[in-house]
């Protein structure tokens, strides 16, 4: 025979009530590629695969080039999905700004490490001017409400 006393229940414990995430309205009047997301399409759809491409054919090949060719492709395909207002631009955006910033990274460590007696200011000041453009536009449509509008989220 067992005596001894049954073990007390211990009620379970309440998760503290988590505050409702409050999502703001969406502005219907900002739906529509324009302003400064037109903008950035028409760069990185136009402008930037053209550099790329006078860049490229405009000297003697180099092995780096291959990647450039590679960066135009999605820098091309970035705009395009902007353009369209398709699902996958926003991802296709954030995988853009992540190379665009990791070349000019490698760019500037290139160029300093690889620099025999010091590096070519003109090229470090590009991939620092890189690292610029991919901050702005970050920034941007991180906080855009045209781009929340059309794509239902923003870049973060």
């Amino acid at each position: 025979m067992n005596l001894a006393p049954p073990p007390p229940v211990v009620p379970p414990v309440a998760e503290p009530a988590k505050p409702a995430i409050v999502q703001r309205p969406i502005d219907s009047t900002l739906k529509g590629v324009r302003g400064w997301l037109m903008f950035f399409s028409v760069v990185v759809t136009i402008f930037s695969p053209i550099k790329i491409m006078v860049s490229v054919f405009s000297g003697p090949f180099e092995i780096y080039q291959i990647a450039d060719v590679g960066l135009s492709v999605l820098s091309v395909a970035a705009g395009v999905l902007i353009w369209t207002v398709h699902r996958a631009a926003i991802p296709v955006v954030r995988v853009y700004f992540i190379v665009l910033a990791a070349f000019a990274v490698l760019g500037i460590v290139g160029a300093a490490v690889g620099a025999e007696g010091e590096a070519n200011p003109a090229t470090v000041l590009e991939f620092v001017r890189t690292l610029i453009f991919v901050g702005i536009w970050s920034a941007y449509f991180w906080k855009s409400e045209r781009v929340r509008a059309n794509f239902g989220r923003n870049l973060f």
